[in-house]
């Protein structure tokens, strides 16, 4: 019961905010500062905790309560008598709508260090016998009816601070400015003049008036004629019926305005059964029915599935993360440019080991030429490792592109070794492609493709035949990769409620809770 209260006070404390502390203290006949030890909430219908409690701790307090609370239900059951029906009509609505309403009392038990003196204006320490105060405060909650120039419904409401049970609020003994009527926000001391003007005041009873809701009869008027299968007459109220987004697409459905139905844009809320207001009555569960209906019997679109059975979205995959694991072995052939006498190019087999922490690629490469030689001293394989610094300058749903330098070392077998160095750059072709597919459970994925490198290294070899000049070459190969996660998103057929509660608590009305 407490936390629903509570819950209330978060959705509609701020609209009671506006009063500073320092304005409060003009007016108000006593403050305390210190902190709250305790807080009891009574409610008039827990016969037992007040007789245990409150009756025997503070009898006087027990008295007043059950006398202010006797008077109040006399003066409330006068009004709603003498008030027209529909007033009444509304005021059942709104009491039905609430889980709890009644009357109930408030015990702050506050420690209290300063007390607040009206006529120097200054805080003063309280006296021994002032060191604890109890503060009693009595609130009805739920919907009022009163009659000035005319019948007015309002909303009372009351907002509590926490305690050991309860930590919504979660500021349990934070120091705060106590009123007969009310509270501060925390205040960690008093010394800053301009503290108190920026220090918003909390009254424990709220109200807030009931504008009519127009809405309320058009809805009722198409509750029915959705009941009745009119859908086409429905249909045109909904303009003024405050539907949510998911009901003004099933009145669509309904009325099969394919047009709309299978623009994805239009539909993309079909979750969203937020309104503008609570509704009591039961337009949306009859729409819902409806279209569950339809499916049933002519389930003309895929829309028409999605909406009637309720379907969740389903996330999918929209980016690979940018950290990936990949190597490849490919196989070309080399030309020579330079001084070459003895040699003829035959074969250029390169692995790569590389990670890729996007745009930047940093691997490993080992490479082997086989060169066909004139003589039968020349050395015939150059053996090379070298560091690998790319940079991902294409990158599309199947294909990539990067740029690379090398550096690192070579000899022919039984040579000198030499400092390698080269450029180049390669093309992936990579399968498959999980964007645009529902996530699943393993997080690491696994793509294999097709490399085609293109590039260019150096040859320094005097011993054992000549072989001084570049090697450029061409070469095709097969490359693997692990993903070590992926981004997903849901799919662009669906966006996430448009409304939450703190959007609309200025605009929080329990006319008409479902």
């Amino acid at each position: 019961m407490r936390k629903i209260i509570v819950l209330l006070l978060l959705l509609l404390l701020h609209s009671y905010a506006e009063e500073s502390v320092a304005q409060k203290l003009e007016k108000a006949p006593i403050a305390y500062y210190g902190a709250n030890l305790e807080s009891v909430l009574y409610s008039i219908d827990d016969k037992q905790k007040l007789e245990l409690k409150l009756a025997k701790n503070y009898p006087e307090v027990y008295k007043t309560f059950i006398g202010w609370a006797d008077y109040k239900q006399k003066l409330l059951n006068e009004r709603l008598d003498q008030a027209p029906e529909k007033y009444r009509h509304v005021f059942e609505k709104r009491n039905a709508a609430m889980e709890q309403h009644g009357f109930f009392l408030v015990h702050n038990l506050v420690l209290v260090e300063k007390i607040y003196d009206k006529n120097s204006k200054t805080w003063i320490s309280p006296k021994p016998e002032e060191a604890r105060k109890s503060l009693f405060y009595m609130a009805y909650v739920g919907v009022d009816i009163s009659k000035d120039s005319t019948w007015k419904i309002s909303q009372r409401l009351i907002s509590l601070l926490p305690n050991d049970d309860n930590q919504i609020l979660g500021n349990v003994g934070k120091k705060r400015i106590f009123f007969l009527d009310g509270f501060s926000q925390e205040c960690d001391d008093l010394t800053e003049s301009s503290t108190l003007e920026n220090l918003h005041y909390h009254p424990v009873r709220l109200k807030y008036d009931v504008p009519e809701n127009p809405a309320v009869k058009i809805r009722e008027k198409m509750q029915t004629l959705v009941e009745q299968g009119d859908y086409e007459s429905a249909a045109v109220l909904a303009d003024s019926a405050d539907l949510s987004p998911r009901s003004k697409i099933i009145i669509k459905i309904l009325n099969r305005d394919y047009e709309f139905v299978e623009n994805k844009d239009s539909t993309m809320y079909y979750l969203d059964n937020y309104n503008d207001f609570y509704y009591v009555d039961k337009l949306d569960s009859v729409l819902d029915r409806a279209v569950f209906s339809m499916y049933e019997k002519d389930p003309y679109c895929d829309i028409v599935e999605k909406v009637a059975l309720y379907k969740k979205p389903v996330p999918i995959y929209t980016k690979e993360d940018n950290a990936n694991l990949n190597s490849s072995i490919d196989i070309g052939r080399p030309t020579l440019k330079g001084d070459f006498p003895n040699y003829d190019p035959l074969l250029y087999v390169g692995i790569n080991l590389n990670f890729s922490m996007e745009p930047w690629v940093f691997g490993i490469e080992w490479t082997f030429h086989v060169l066909e030689s004139r003589c039968d001293s020349c050395g015939k394989l150059d053996i090379g490792i070298q560091g690998l610094l790319g940079f991902l300058w294409l990158k599309s749903k199947y294909i990539e592109g990067v740029v690379f330098g090398n550096l690192g070392s070579a000899s022919f077998v039984y040579g000198d070794a030499y400092i390698r160095y080269g450029v180049g750059t390669y093309f992936d072709l990579l399968f498959p492609s999980y964007i645009g597919k529902p996530v699943s459970s393993t997080k690491e994925k696994k793509r294999y493709g097709v490399r085609l490198k293109l590039g260019l290294l150096n040859m320094n070899n005097t011993k054992r035949g000549r072989a001084q000049g570049i090697l450029p070459y061409v070469s095709l190969g097969f490359t693997w990769r692990w993903v070590w996660g992926m981004e997903s998103t849901f799919e662009p057929s669906y966006r996430p409620r448009k409304y939450n509660l703190t959007d609309r608590s200025t605009e929080l009305d329990y006319v008409d809770i479902d």
